[in-house]
């Protein structure tokens, strides 16, 4: 892994290739590419190169993606018992960049074109040789029986039993039955009190 640490209007990043990284904004344009010359360290597979207070020739060159604005922050001053309140707001502008090549001097220098280069494309020739080769593997595997079914689980059991019809609901005692008990039960307890 590749990757450098770079100082930048003030603040050091850690860059690797492709990462977007953000400054504080920068006079560029969108589209051009930036050099950032001051790289403080640098490692590339297992060797790390440490600057003193810098490195020699290395560079870090990034593509400009666009400008913005950092979402706003609340400024607030205030003196209690002193009528003094002040509210501002501000937005710090910003510089988006893609790291697209990083150069630590030497044979370390990688380019984020080498990255994206794609694989040859075969011949179909070699293809069909291919397909043809990796046909009798799979007849083999699909000529294989299959393992047996696992015996059935307690936790199917449970599911047979609620097949089971249900009985029948007894029908609710109508109105007029309820109105009646309740009569009576208020004429008993005239009774007791008397």
């Amino acid at each position: 892994m590749t990757y450098a640490i770079f100082k930048a209007a003030g603040f050091q990043y850690r860059a690797e290739l492709g990462d977007v990284v953000r400054l504080p904004a920068l006079d560029v344009e969108s589209g051009d590419t930036v050099t950032f010359d001051e790289v403080l360290l640098g490692a590339a597979g297992g060797d790390i190169m440490i600057g003193r207070p810098r490195l020699e020739g290395a560079a870090v060159r990034a593509r400009v993606l666009r400008h913005g604005r950092a979402d706003k922050i609340v400024v607030f001053k205030f003196k209690r018992r002193k009528n003094y309140r002040r509210k501002t707001g501000h937005r710090q502008g910003f510089t988006e960049v893609r790291v697209s090549e990083i150069d630590l001097g030497g044979k370390h220098r990688v380019t984020l074109e080498e990255v994206k280069k794609p694989a040859p494309k075969k011949p179909k020739a070699e293809k069909k040789a291919e397909a043809k080769a990796a046909a009798p593997e799979k007849a083999k595997a699909a000529a294989k029986p299959k393992a047996a079914a696992k015996p059935k689980t307690k936790r199917e059991a449970p599911a047979a039993k609620a097949a089971k019809p249900k009985a029948e609901a007894k029908p609710k005692a109508s109105a007029k039955k309820k109105s009646e008990a309740k009569g009576k039960a208020t004429s008993k307890s005239k009774k007791k009190k008397s």
